[in-house]
């Protein structure tokens, strides 16, 4: 999923010159760091977050990496009375606290229906 996405980015900064080759390593960074919260997750003993909430979190980090790449938005011009210091954070940031927000979100919502679904399973077995 992030390869084709990290293409088509690509095409575009080739298409559009500039600092491409710095603008897609930051990117694909931010892109990769989008796998950690499901990663550091997993591999707790209570696993707070299930495959759909992983799934639509990894899928909403990496939709906000690209439009802030594709816009050229930073955290500055989000949010510019925050200190210098805050502003000059990659957009993996903004990017990783969306992606943890919706899987926890997520997980949390669909927590009971996937808990139902495992004990009509074992009652058929």
């Amino acid at each position: 999923m992030t390869v084709p996405v990290v293409a088509f980015i690509s095409l575009y900064f080739v298409l559009n010159g500039g600092n491409a080759l710095y603008a897609l390593l930051l990117m694909s960074f931010s892109l990769i760091t989008q796998l950690f919260p499901a990663l550091l997750f997993s591999l707790l003993p209570n696993n707070r977050i299930n495959k759909y909430g992983a799934a639509l979190g990894i899928l909403a980090g990496v939709t906000t990496v690209t439009y802030l790449t594709l816009t050229k938005t930073t955290i500055g011009t989000l949010f510019p009375d925050l200190p210098q210091a805050v502003k000059d954070f990659n957009n993996g940031f903004i990017a990783l606290f969306v992606n943890l927000l919706v899987a926890l979100l997520i997980s949390l919502l669909t927590h009971r229906s996937v808990a139902k679904k495992q004990n009509f399973s074992s009652y058929n077995c």
